[in-house]
């Protein structure tokens, strides 16, 4: 599979702002990832992390302030059809035909400074976009919320999340409108139409006198899904591991 991850122009400005434009990651969440290891938690299988969409995006990086507000036109690829992507999005594979566009996002994060070496990252996203169905050619809405909390001291690293989404479809009649279907790396999954996702992260950055290891992270990964369908089960899961950093490479050894 060969595909596109990111590509974006920008410009600094001389008040602590950047404005890129092009494919670039969506402001949502913790960043720059909700997890640890090499397989990520939930957020990303239901595009609600890692995700990277085409448009444009204003970051102001003010002191503890960061601000980041965007607009996307489309996912990345522009093709709904065309499964051979990195981020996963609503895809038109499937009964159910349904696109993202013309998505607005904004979050706002405040870091707070304490002694011991320790920072704490305090933060909220939204975000609102409409749901094209090919089908139809009537357009529904997608919205979803988040509030984070990013705490680093010393070695450690704790993260937490929780949020909510909802996908208002306009599938034809005798299309359900319970679940969208989600695509990337040549395939497909369903996800419920509206839940609750939560993630608990830990991770412990291990000193290390080896010849040739230069970074050695632990960490327990956990995510949830809450979804508010009758007769879905709720989806739960869990990472243990260590990233070996070597040189230019990363060894993962997980379990999940």
């Amino acid at each position: 599979m060969d595909t596109i991850h990111h590509g974006w122009l920008g410009y600094d400005f001389e008040d602590h702002g950047q404005l890129q434009l092009g494919i670039t990651k969506v402001p949502f969440g913790l960043l720059p990832y909700a997890s640890h290891n090499f397989w990520f938690g939930i957020p990303y299988y239901i595009g609600l992390a890692d995700d990277y969409d085409i448009g444009v995006k204003y970051i102001l990086d003010n002191g503890p302030w960061n601000l980041q507000l965007a607009a996307f036109k489309n996912a990345e690829l522009g093709d709904p059809s065309n499964l051979e992507r990195y981020s996963y999005d609503p895809v038109t594979t499937g009964a159910a035909r349904n696109e993202q566009t013309n998505t607005l996002n904004a979050r706002l994060a405040y870091t707070l400074e304490q002694r011991n070496d320790c920072s704490h990252e305090l933060g909220g996203s939204g975000l609102w976009g409409q749901l094209y169905n090919r089908d139809t050619n009537n357009a529904g809405d997608y919205w979803a919320a988040a509030a984070h909390l990013d705490s680093r001291c010393g070695r450690w690293n704790v993260q937490f999340e929780a949020g909510r989404y909802g996908y208002n479809s306009r599938n034809p009649a005798a299309i359900s409108d319970r679940n969208i279907t989600f695509g990337a790396f040549k395939a497909t999954h369903e996800v419920a139409a509206r839940a609750n996702f939560g993630v608990a992260n830990v991770a412990y950055n291990v000193p290390v006198n080896w010849r040739g290891v230069d970074i050695l992270t632990c960490y327990n990964d956990f995510s949830l899904l809450d979804k508010d369908i009758d007769g879905f089960d709720n989806s739960y899961l869990n990472t243990t591991g260590c990233a070996i950093g070597i040189g230019p490479t990363f060894t993962y050894l997980d379990i999940i």
